[in-house]
């Protein structure tokens, strides 16, 4: 049975969609089969793999709406082991619509397991909102434990109580097995003694819950999302790629705490 991890951000503008494509392409480089979900209406996902000339006739709302097949919503990519499901055509009703119901919490959630598709891939990502409604809410929900994306400044580093209590009350009303596996810190330059210090405050206050891999600023990974490719398969050997590369592991290393944790 596959992860389900939800990429969140209170703060739009902090490359949480950039994430999710490269981190699903460090995952598909060593042989892992990868599912990325886009639940942000503006379907930067879907444009960033590279799929921007194909037309969307559904998506990850119509799951929230209604039953749909796998088949129906799942589409390839140009890239080995990366699948992918498009928040589809959106409209302002319709993504009111979904905020307004909060019934589809577990939709999401019953959908990814009664259709067998959890049991498909070996990581499921999901790129969510900045806003914290009912459609994030779903994604955290059908997640076995999330991932918040910060910059290593201070308006984003503020942002972080605030996800802290959402996450809290979803915990406590919804899903009492829900975990944070770790803080990305993303677009780092370790030059600039205001993201040096930032950065050493995030890691202070929330101990041991960062990942001690940082992706750097690095031109190479906005130009691969120009080119609607990951950085890894645009420039394989850049420092951008290795990050991707090395945060992958640092993933499945903490994982493995977690499982054996979990088991005594």
């Amino acid at each position: 049975m596959g992860k389900i991890y939800a990429i969140l951000s209170k703060k739009g503008g902090v490359g949480k969609t950039t994430v999710v494509i490269n981190l699903g392409a460090a995952f598909a480089e060593s042989g892992d089969k990868v599912l990325l979900v886009d639940l942000d209406p503006q379907n930067s996902l879907y444009l960033g793999i590279g799929l921007y000339k194909e037309k969307l006739e559904s998506g990850s709302f119509n799951i929230l709406l209604k039953n749909v097949r796998p088949e129906d919503v799942i589409k390839k990519t140009p890239f080995q082991n990366i699948d992918i499901i498009p928040s589809g055509p959106v409209n302002p009703y319709l993504e009111w619509k979904i905020s307004s119901v909060s019934k589809n919490l577990d939709r999401l959630k019953n959908w990814f397991e009664y259709t067998g598709v959890k049991d498909r891939y070996d990581y499921i990502l999901i790129d969510t909102p900045p806003t914290f409604n009912s459609i994030t809410g779903s994604a955290v929900v059908a997640s076995d434990a999330v991932m918040i994306t910060v910059q290593s400044e201070p308006l984003a580093y503020r942002t972080l109580p605030a996800v802290f209590v959402f996450l809290k009350d979803i915990k406590e009303k919804l899903k009492p097995t829900l975990r944070v596996l770790g803080i990305i810190i993303n677009m780092y330059d370790g030059r600039e003694e205001l993201m040096v210090q930032t950065a050493r405050v995030l890691e202070q206050k929330y101990k041991n819950i960062p990942f001690k891999t940082k992706i750097p600023k690095d031109l190479n990974i906005a130009e691969a999302l120009a080119y609607g490719k990951p950085v890894i398969y645009h420039e394989p050997g850049s420092a951008g790629a290795r990050a991707f590369r090395l945060l992958a592991k640092e993933i499945k290393a903490r994982e493995a705490v977690l499982e054996q944790v979990i088991k005594k």
